[in-house]
Order: structure tokens, then C-alpha cells, then sequence
């Protein structure tokens, strides 16, 4: 096996993961957005829970797919480098207890769509996997993710409509959780 192809092999979860969202980006435009709607993440309506599941493939526009684009790549990546293991587990994590959170505690009436939860999530893990893991490389991938992505921080706190505060901080402890919850590899 080359070089390039144990690469891919190694961030292939990732890239599935933002070709999954680029094909649910380009369906919902040509749907008008739609799917926004029926498969967002409603709160605390019944028919809102299936947005648990798909609220982070879907996005408002394409700027707003490729603003999470980039930080989904970068934090993923370096959630495979460190713990290639943890991040299919810690990635449902983050989707389950940050979307059931957001489902119920967030604004009644909102309908949430974004990666934005998940992407807070990687922070939240990464910085804490770094810290009870106690590897060097661990601790670098969770300072190197402060440094370049800690200004997103301001983003958990209520900012105006259209933002969901609410999935960017329970993203936030759902990826906590998934650091203190999943075995150290």
C-alpha cells in the first residue's frame, strides 16, 4: 500500500462525513431547502427528534456548509491522528447527546440545522482528550485546536436569531463527554 493511499485510508471518515454534507448541501439547494425543514432538528417536537441525525448534514447555504467545512476537516483529521478509534464513536457521541440536548433545551419553536454542534463538539474533545490522555501528541492536536478554532468559543453564548448558541454549547459538552466517556486509546 503507498503513502497516499494509507493516508486516505486513515482520513477516510472524514472525508465520507463532508461528502455526505455536500451532497445533502447540493440536494437542499436544488430542494430550495426544504429538507431543512422536514429533516431538521425541531424542538421539542417529536417529528424534530429525527433532526438529532441528519441537522448536521444539512446547512442554510453553501457559505454556511463550507464555513463548517473547513474546521469539521482540520479537528476531524486530528481526531484520526490521535485516536483513529475514538472517532466514529465519539462523533455519534457528539451527534446524540448534543442533538438530544439541543432538542430539548434550546429555544422552543427553532428549527437547527449546521455542523456547527459537531464541530464544537471535536473542540471540546480534542482539548479534553489532551488533557486526561496526558500524550504529548494529544495535547498539542487540543492546544493547536485552541489556538486556531478557541475564538469559535464566544459562539456558545447567545448571539441573535439564525445562530444556535444552544447546539454550539451542548456540541461543546457532548464532546467533553465523548473524551471522558470513550476508552483511551
Amino acid at each position: 500500500m503507498t503513502d497516499t493511499s494509507s493516508n486516505l485510508k486513515t482520513f477516510r471518515p472524514i472525508i465520507i462525513f463532508l461528502g455526505i454534507i455536500w451532497a445533502f448541501q447540493i440536494a437542499n439547494f436544488f430542494m430550495d431547502y426544504d429538507l431543512n425543514g422536514w429533516l431538521g432538528l425541531s424542538t421539542r417536537r417529536s417529528a424534530g427528534l429525527i433532526g438529532i441525525i441528519f441537522c448536521p448534514f444539512l446547512h442554510g447555504s453553501f457559505n454556511h456548509a463550507a464555513l463548517n467545512s473547513a474546521p469539521l476537516a482540520l479537528m476531524g483529521a486530528m481526531i484520526l491522528g490521535i485516536n483513529r478509534k475514538g472517532f466514529v464513536p465519539a462523533t455519534a457521541i457528539i451527534f446524540i447527546i448534543g442533538g438530544f440536548l439541543t432538542w430539548l433545551m434550546a429555544r422552543p419553536n427553532t428549527v437547527h440545522v449546521g455542523a456547527s454542534g459537531v464541530v464544537f463538539g471535536y473542540l471540546g474533545y480534542l482539548v479534553t482528550y489532551g488533557i486526561i490522555s496526558k500524550r504529548i501528541v494529544a495535547i498539542a492536536a487540543g492546544v493547536f485546536a485552541v489556538v486556531v478554532y478557541g475564538y469559535m468559543l464566544k459562539g456558545v453564548l447567545p448571539s441573535g436569531p439564525g445562530v444556535s448558541f444552544e447546539g454550539h454549547l451542548f456540541g461543546l459538552v457532548a464532546g467533553v463527554a465523548a473524551a471522558l466517556i470513550l476508552p483511551k486509546q
